[in-house]
């Protein structure tokens, strides 16, 4: 499967508050949302993760598609903490995964492939909201 095949499970689109590139993970922003509009932004470092964007978007106040269940694909940084099969991912401050490895990390994606370089994109299967223990 290639990436540009899209991802076909669980795909929705929410209104953006930033410019957001495709296979990066996102967030609620919750400065913007309220009970009638849910709003994303990129995920920063610790945030919890709500999808993996499957679009791009040109400018902010745009909708944007992203995945939050199935396989799909996620820009991610390996070279530091390099990456396994399996391995949980949380979000570096692009929106970008990296290694889950602190107790309480919130995760977004398990890697369904392994990598030790930065900025590739990997499989992964989406599961936002998640929480990394150690124990």
């Amino acid at each position: 499967m290639s990436t540009s095949e899209g991802v076909l499970q669980g795909q929705i689109a929410h209104k953006c508050t930033d410019i957001i590139t495709e296979y990066k993970f996102i967030q609620l922003d919750t400065s913007e949302c309220d009970s009638a509009k849910t709003v994303v932004e990129t995920a920063g470092t610790g945030g919890q993760i709500y999808g993996i964007t499957a679009t791009s978007t040109a400018a902010a106040n745009r909708h944007v598609t992203f995945n939050t269940s199935g396989e799909c694909f996620l820009y991610v940084n390996g070279n530091s903490a390099n990456i396994s099969v399996g391995h949980f991912l949380k979000s570096d401050s692009l929106g970008f995964g990296v290694v889950a490895d602190s107790d309480h990390d919130k995760t977004g994606a398990a890697a369904l492939e392994a990598t030790t370089s930065d900025a590739v994109i990997i499989k992964v299967r989406c599961v936002p909201l998640g929480l990394f223990e150690t124990g």
